[in-house]
């Protein structure tokens, strides 16, 4: 009720004085915000075409596992980085953090255990990503992976 509130009338009769500059002025921000967003994009997809070329030249095995696209493989590469460092398989699976805990304590073993976690979340992340669409294509579109 505006009739009750002579501050709140003055404030709107004071803002529908000048709408029009108001509106001129958001339509402005709202097109350098458009300008910003499209400017973001290119540089994006530009980003995304050297990375697709660079993993191209270096055609690695990673390529033949099913769920392991173009950005995935390179998040998995850049987190590995040289992948001779890792004596073992095990040692490998550790620095993901995908290696079970053990919890134990004198003659008690625990029965409910966690993935560690240690090592780098965006390398765990994509594993999860991959094998999760793994396994979604695998159940809804089995001709896919059978291709």
């Amino acid at each position: 009720n505006t009739g009750s509130n002579p501050y709140l009338l003055h404030n709107l009769n004071f803002c529908l004085t000048f709408w029009d500059q108001i509106t001129d002025a958001f339509a402005f921000q709202i097109r350098q915000m458009l300008e910003q967003i499209n400017f973001i994009e290119a540089q994006l997809n530009e980003l995304e075409a050297q990375i697709t070329n660079m993993l191209f030249e270096e055609n690695q095995v990673i390529t033949t596992i099913p769920g392991i696209g173009n950005i995935l493989r390179a998040i998995i590469i850049s987190e590995i980085a040289d992948i001779s460092r890792f004596d073992s398989a095990p040692k490998l699976v550790a620095f993901t953090g995908l290696d079970v805990s053990v919890k134990q304590s004198g003659e008690f073993i625990g029965t409910q255990n966690k993935i560690s976690k240690r090592g780098s979340p965006y390398l765990r992340r994509s594993i999860w990503t991959a094998a999760s669409c793994t396994a979604f294509c695998t159940l809804f579109f089995p001709i896919i992976i059978i291709l």
